[in-house]
């Protein structure tokens, strides 16, 4: 496993991975808006996206960090 920064080239395998993880745990699969466009709801916004990849490059997890007002929120894409 590698986790690397998030780019575009990742997008449709991260959305295939969070719907795949949603339907196996018998919940309706929807995206989160965010995960359609990173850039705009992470990186424009000064917050940062990370995404973990496995051997053959595909991803398995996303991670994104979002700032807060005295705190920070980090939030687990399955």
């Amino acid at each position: 496993m590698e986790i690397k920064l998030y780019e575009d080239k990742y997008r449709d395998d991260m959305i295939f991975m969070v719907l795949q993880a949603k339907d196996a745990l018998g919940r309706i699969p929807r995206l989160n808006e965010d995960l359609l466009d990173i850039k705009a709801h992470y990186f424009d916004r000064g917050d940062m996206f990370w995404i973990a990849v496995n051997d053959n490059d595909r991803v398995i997890k996303g991670i994104g960090l979002i700032r807060m007002a005295m705190k920070t929120a980090l939030r687990q894409q399955r």
